[in-house]
């Protein structure tokens, strides 16, 4: 396939998924996304701009990157377009299971392509649970963490390896997300769990993902760590199990 034709097909899916958001894509920033794996688009929600800024920030090899033969780029677009609606979510809160493990997966798949497949994703969700509630963008962020201060930023590691687990604990919802990185001392775990509200800037980061969860759902729920030095973290996520109507009458 010609980037031409690339380019054509990543403008049509664009907007044809995402007709409300603004898309304005031309051919030049539609094969700059391709090359790049970089969302190059003027969108007006305002979820687009984290999404934007986030990829501008993890792939600036672009050099590298517009080598890759055109069956690559073109599973780096179906990715990134998948990633891309996922994130915007309709500007809904509240998503299934199952789309926001899929959200996990295709950021992997983009993160593999850039990692040379050294990231590895194991994930263990039973089928029953996908159609619950959840919040959006709660895992995404927890395996953005391992992979970027594990191999992205440790010469001396080569490969990443995460493992997502799902589990009904009575009328809860357990999600455990475990890496194999560099691991965090106790201090960095104590500051990791404390919610300073000072420091909430809105967004998609980790201490937000706490905030989100608990003025959601109450001061029962939200993020605990454990980790060993030099062998890597597991954060356990904890939620209300509950089916999408009985979510959105709760945050409502």
């Amino acid at each position: 396939m010609t980037k031409e034709k690339l380019a054509l097909e990543i403008i049509g899916r664009l907007k044809e998924e995402y007709p409300d958001a603004g898309c304005t894509l031309d051919y030049d920033q539609a094969w700059k996304l391709l090359v790049s794996v970089r969302l190059a688009a003027q969108c007006t929600d305002a979820r687009v701009n984290v999404v934007v800024e986030d990829l501008y920030d993890k792939y600036p090899d672009v050099d590298a990157l517009a080598e890759a033969e055109a069956e690559d780029i073109e599973k780096i677009a179906w990715n990134l377009a998948r990633f891309y609606r996922l994130s915007l979510n309709r500007g809904q809160d509240l998503i299934s299971i199952g789309e926001e493990v899929e959200h996990v997966q295709v950021y992997v798949n983009i993160q593999k392509f850039h990692y040379d497949d050294a990231v590895h994703l194991e994930v263990d969700i039973p089928e029953e649970l996908k159609s619950l509630a959840c919040l959006n963008i709660i895992l995404q962020p927890f395996v953005e963490n391992a992979i970027l201060h594990g191999i992205g930023e440790r010469t001396e590691i080569s490969q990443c390896s995460i493992s997502i687990r799902v589990r009904q604990q009575g009328d809860d919802i357990l999600f455990t997300v475990k890496d194999d990185g560099p691991g965090m001392t106790q201090k960095q775990m104590e500051e990791a769990e404390m919610l300073d509200i000072s420091q909430i800037k809105g967004g998609y980061g980790v201490k937000n993902i706490t905030f989100r969860i608990k003025l959601c759902f109450g001061e029962e729920y939200g993020v605990r760590y454990e980790s060993v030095l030099g062998e890597g973290t597991t954060a356990f996520i904890l939620i209300p199990a509950m089916t999408m109507e009985e979510a959105e009458k709760k945050i409502m």
